[in-house]
């Protein structure tokens, strides 16, 4: 590597989208802290995004058990003879160190592999700058999430505008559904949601709906085109999330979600354990006329105990009017009104 050039690793442009995490074995708590993080709040987000996690070496079997139990998009593949072979099928790897002092060696494994690698700030600061030059770092670990599922595919926004393009042609109206947003956590639009919504419509989508977090988002107007950022729950029924589990890593896995998203369910809600929020729901409503934007408006839902969704009425409606309204703009989205009818609009 010639000293004044930054390493430039090589993307596996046509290969699974996955990424790759090497785990030193170790008996420490610090380093199995930092798996336990990381794969906690990557693997809702990976699995929405169809992005698969790999990690590879041996994990403690309870602290492996217990993030299997919770994970759709990680795989554990234990310990392997060849760590480079391992890391050819992978597109980036990352070292999510939050806590531990002291230079990284898997760094060299992936180097070495000609792996990109994503990382936090602290972790590749006494990395030359050559090299951290050519790594995604981020200051936190959402961050370094969001940099992840934006940079493992960089064709993603001309794929969508391809499937876009490709529907309209065939369709009299595309509506573009999206798998997005942090989950169990009021109002917060994430930095990748609102540019790739935008890009659907650019596209030629005539609107946007997403789902997954499980709580309601706010709603905006791209060129005149309605984008629910989330619709929320709608009837979702489980009693794996709720306090009082028999399984030991079902009930660990229920109070560490409450530490990590901030919040405590409801009582009375045995089979909607979800944020209290999540209890002001709503569904989407879309009026197409040729030739024109389709009309977008709300009707108002009201999740009762024990998580029995229905529909609002009177105060309960406006309720829930008001809310969407509140968390439009707290997101950072523009403002907008919500008449008694549920028509959505621009605020003035």
């Amino acid at each position: 590597m010639q000293a004044d050039r930054p390493h430039q690793p090589v993307h596996q442009k046509s290969g699974p989208r996955h990424i790759a995490s090497v785990f030193e074995q170790s008996d420490k708590e610090k380093k199995q802290e930092n798996l336990r993080q990381f794969v906690t709040l990557a693997d809702p987000i990976f699995a929405a995004q169809g992005i698969g996690l790999d990690v590879i070496g041996e994990v403690p079997e309870r602290l492996r058990d217990t993030l299997r139990l919770q994970s759709r998009a990680t795989r554990f593949h234990g310990f392997v003879d060849d760590a480079v072979a391992a890391l050819a099928h992978t597109r980036m790897a990352v070292v999510p160190e939050v806590f531990g002092g002291g230079f990284k060696l898997k760094f060299l494994d992936y180097i070495f592999a000609r792996t990109p690698v994503a990382t936090l700030d602290y972790a590749a600061a006494g990395l030359p700058p050559a090299l951290r030059a050519a790594m995604i770092h981020r200051d936190s670990l959402p961050a370094l999430v969001e940099a992840i599922v934006a940079e493992i595919d960089p064709r993603a926004f001309e794929i969508l505008a391809s499937d876009v393009v490709g529907a309209r042609a065939v369709a009299d109206v595309v509506i573009v559904a999206m798998h997005k947003g942090r989950v169990h956590t009021p109002a917060v639009i994430e930095p990748y949601e609102r540019p790739l919504a935008h890009a659907a419509i650019d596209a030629g989508a005539d609107a946007v709906i997403a789902h997954h977090a499980h709580i309601a988002k706010g709603i905006e107007f791209h060129r005149g085109q309605p984008i629910f950022h989330g619709l929320g729950n709608g009837c979702v029924v489980t009693r794996a999330l709720s306090p009082g589990q028999d399984h030991p890593a079902r009930a660990a896995w229920a109070e560490r979600r409450k530490a990590l998203f901030g919040f405590e369910p409801e009582p009375g809600y045995e089979l909607a354990p979800f944020h209290p929020d999540a209890r002001l729901a709503m569904l989407g409503k879309l009026e197409f006329v040729r030739g024109a934007s389709p009309a977008a408006s709300i009707i108002p839902v009201f999740v009762e105990p024990p998580g029995r969704p229905v529909l609002a009425s009177g105060a309960r409606a406006e309720r829930v009017r008001r809310y969407i309204a509140q968390i439009t703009a707290d997101g950072g989205l523009p403002p907008i009104v919500i008449d008694a009818s549920g028509r959505v609009l621009k605020a003035a």
